[in-house]
């Protein structure tokens, strides 16, 4: 099964690590210029782009962003090109989900680690058509993790593995 997490940094994924957190996404010993695509948003200039969208909105404190990382469990049986291609398709997902999010994908080799390919995402959290926020819970977080597993199918890899349980529906009766 293919993973998909919401990380946090020891800041809590606030404003001030954004910067830092997409310098390491885009470090160079890690993807290529050409494996970086951004929705909404610049891959030149993504902090600033970002930035701008929280400041139209006074939404320059606490959380800041989302980083998500998608580890397909065969990532090595796809090429780099088609994992930028499913990153893009991710990202699009992602970009869309519950509102219009700015979000910056990279497609990490993995090689020098040991580890497989895989994707990160980072997502201002704020929308930029209202400045709504988007805060992953439970029931959300569940929602993403299916269709972006929709999407890595329909490039042949594994489905994502659900650590939650699907939101229960309400049993209540509506007469």
């Amino acid at each position: 099964m293919s993973i998909l997490i919401l990380e946090r940094d020891n800041t809590g994924n606030s404003v001030g690590s954004l910067q830092q957190k997409i310098t390491y996404i885009k470090r160079a010993d890690e993807t290529l210029l050409s494996l970086l695509y951004g929705v909404n948003v610049s891959v030149f200039n993504t902090y600033n782009e970002m930035m701008l969208v929280k400041y139209a909105y006074g939404q320059i404190g606490g959380k800041g962003y989302n980083h998500i990382v998608f580890s397909p469990e065969n990532g090595n049986d796809i090429s780099e090109r088609n994992m930028f291609y499913m990153g893009i398709d991710m990202a699009k997902y992602i970009g869309n989900f519950h509102g219009n999010y700015q979000v910056l994908v990279a497609v990490h080799h993995g090689a020098g680690n040991g580890e497989r390919k895989h994707l990160h995402f980072i997502a201002n959290n704020t929308n930029f058509t209202n400045g709504a926020r988007l805060d992953l819970n439970k029931k959300t977080l569940y929602e993403l993790k299916m269709g972006c597993s929709q999407i890595a199918m329909c490039y042949g890899l594994e489905p994502i593995r659900q650590y939650l349980q699907p939101p229960a529906q309400s049993s209540q009766n509506t007469f």
